[in-house]
């Protein structure tokens, strides 16, 4: 897994790109982000899933309160979304 991942905007959305580090992730990290990825899946309510990547951006990134206050909710989501994508990619 590189040291530093780069969340880039999608289509249709407005916000910055975004770096991330991977230095600190471990199995328990994946596990976690895993686990709360797929929990905000099966809820029916959509702020579950705003919950979930609000955690899992508190778990794996160095981004502050502040900062994750100031993101969107698409930015939160397609960034937490894409944090998923790569720790479950083959190594």
């Amino acid at each position: 897994m590189p040291d530093k991942i780069k969340v880039k905007p999608e289509k249709g959305t407005d916000f910055k790109e975004i770096e991330v580090t991977t230095k600190d992730w471990n199995l328990e990290t994946r596990r976690t982000i895993n686990r709360l990825v797929r929990q905000g899946h099966l809820e029916k309510n959509g702020y579950c899933m705003f919950d979930a990547c609000c955690d899992v951006l508190n778990l794996a990134t160095t981004l502050t309160e502040e900062d994750v206050f100031n993101l969107s909710k698409d930015e939160i989501e397609v960034i937490a979304l894409k944090l998923a994508d790569e720790i479950n990619k083959k190594k």
